[in-house]
């Protein structure tokens, strides 16, 4: 799905087939579907991700996990 929109959607459902017990999900998307609501809410979700942006890098910082 290239729809940014679609993310919530598909995380929700993945999240009902997975668990976070064992391991921890990373989303990978492309600059379309990484808008700054879907980064929020991978967030709020406790998801880690990676993508990539149409832009020139300006401000940006990594995170390591503490887990």
């Amino acid at each position: 799905m290239t729809d940014s929109k679609t993310l919530e959607t598909i995380v929700d459902a993945f999240s009902k087939q997975t668990s976070f017990i064992d391991r921890k999900p990373i989303v990978v998307m492309d600059a379309e579907i990484a808008t700054n609501e879907n980064l929020i809410m991978l967030r709020e979700k406790y998801y880690d991700y990676i993508c990539v942006t149409c832009n020139k890098l300006k401000d940006y910082e990594v995170r390591a996990s503490t887990n």
